[in-house]
């Protein structure tokens, strides 16, 4: 007798016609019939999932890599019809080609009956267009109904906050606890000119949540003062564009009415904010590396200006206090910064020690050169694992995959080597090299920032800010010592 396993999907719009106890049951009985034996372990069921896309399919996956095992662990793949296997024609073709040339596995739909001749091939590719046509169809026709109820005023998304819906296609509902909330928000907003960043500070403080349960931010304000919901419209995106949005009346009662949400859309609109460029590579050395002793976030750099002076100052500020959701300050200049750590770094490194001293020219040639070697590793390893992923998802044969490990691996073996051969060259001395101690190199203007950051990073694992005691914690890496276990100073 043959081995036999069964497939089985079952999307949300077939859960009536196309149960998985009904497929089971009519595919069971077929095996029976035809002398199959089906293990257990060779049933596969996809539950609630498209047919679209084979990789969001886990059980179905799971079913090919076990089909390339060697001797082949089955001999046929039962299915109720062949749009339980795929609903796209590309993902048909490749998987049952796959199947049938490297496993010798055939994919039998028990009722959809084709002989093994010319005729059966034509009836089979017509019966797997038919099922990326209703596929297709399918997906226009719940958009065109979607869009129906938008325009009708229907809400099809979980309520946000001050909503609920407490049972299914129900028009939501205000939820008075989480109300007060939003009427305090335009509350604060329109009469006593808050920014939201403000007002996410109040609301922490007075113990309030989010609809998710997790302090307010300046950006959490921001989409309550900007959602449209609240003066009672539906808004649908039909795609990410917001041009092809639809914008109605909902049936639902709002919190707002129609004139604070126009003061508050005006106000929004007037705000003329430029597009933030990207700075290129480390935005400053300190970047990541210090944290807020109240909250635990970093604590980002901010640069700024004083007037009628040509000389840039940094400060540092707590993250999550710049959004809102820390209450605690946590200021601190850079040249402060600068001259604890020196002061640390003198505690911890005396000016004997073989660390002190770094050679400048030999870390200016090399650490541009380790920046390209990292990112091309990385692109490569990424490459690697997609290689895998192609042949475990039957994309790739074994053969190809073979081959194009092959080649990558030389390739990241060569760029290791380049890789070490620098980082070796920044530890070594040059012809005549120019030292400068820990402290000067932070300070030098001539020292890139990815520079600085390298060198601080390879010694201190972070930096504790606590601004209530005025005290910064170091945590430094032991020497020769397990980075992930720092010990603090």
């Amino acid at each position: 007798m043959n081995t036999a396993a069964i497939y089985i999907r079952v999307s949300t719009e077939d859960q009536t016609d196309y149960s998985p106890d009904a497929q089971k049951r009519l595919i069971s009985t077929y095996a029976n019939q035809h002398n199959l034996v089906v293990p257990k372990e060779y049933i596969f069921i996809d539950e609630g999932i498209s047919g679209r896309r084979a990789d969001k399919r886990p059980a179905f996956m799971q079913m090919i890599r076990i089909a390339k095992k060697k001797p082949r662990p089955f001999d046929v793949i039962l299915v109720h019809k062949f749009d339980r296997f795929s609903r796209s024609r590309e993902d048909s073709i490749l998987y049952k080609s796959l199947l049938k040339r490297e496993c010798g596995i055939r994919v039998i739909s028990i009722t959809e009956h084709l002989e093994d001749d010319k005729f059966s091939i034509i009836l089979e590719a017509i019966l797997e267009a038919m099922a990326e046509y209703y596929s297709l169809n399918l997906s226009d026709e719940v958009l065109k109904g979607m869009t129906e109820k938008a325009i009708r005023g229907g809400y099809q998304a979980a309520p946000p906050l001050g909503y609920e819906i407490k049972h299914l296609r129900e028009i939501p509902t205000i939820k008075e606890g989480e109300a007060q909330i939003v009427r305090l928000i335009y509350e604060h907003f329109l009469t006593l000119h808050q920014s939201p960043y403000e007002i996410a500070r109040e609301l922490n403080q007075r113990g309030f949540l989010s609809k998710r349960g997790n302090p307010f931010e300046k950006r959490t304000i921001e989409y309550i003062l900007k959602n449209s919901f609240y003066a009672g419209y539906i808004r649908f995106q039909l795609k990410r564009d917001t041009s092809t949005s639809i914008l109605s009346k909902g049936l639902h009662e709002p919190l707002i009415s129609e004139d604070m949400y126009q003061t508050t859309k005006n106000y929004f609109a007037s705000k003329n904010r430029k597009t933030k460029e990207h700075s290129i590579g480390c935005k400053h050395w300190l970047s990541g590396i210090a944290k807020c002793s109240n909250c635990g976030n970093s604590l980002l750099v901010f640069k700024r200006r004083l007037e009628n002076q040509n000389k840039t100052y940094y400060n540092l500020q707590c993250c999550g206090y710049q959004k809102g959701r820390c209450l605690q300050s946590h200021q601190l200049s850079e040249k402060k910064m600068l001259s604890t750590l020196a002061a640390s770094f003198m505690e911890v490194y005396p000016p004997n020690s073989n660390i002190y001293q770094l050679s400048v020219h030999t870390m200016h040639t090399s650490t541009e050169t380790i920046r390209v070697n990292k990112d091309a590793l990385h692109k490569l390893s990424t490459r690697l694992l997609r290689a895998k992923d192609a042949y475990l998802n039957g994309i790739d044969t074994l053969e190809e995959y073979i081959l194009t490990k092959k080649s990558l691996t030389k390739e990241i073996e060569l760029l290791e080597q380049s890789l070490q051969t620098n980082l070796d060259l920044i530890h070594s001395e040059s012809t005549n090299p120019i030292y400068l101690s820990l402290t000067e190199i932070l300070e030098s203007e001539t020292v890139s920032n990815s520079d600085k950051q390298i060198i601080l990073s390879n010694l201190i694992h972070h930096i504790v800010y606590d601004k209530t005691n005025a005290t910064l914690r170091f945590y430094y890496f032991p020497p020769n010592c397990n980075k992930d276990d720092p010990m603090g100073l």
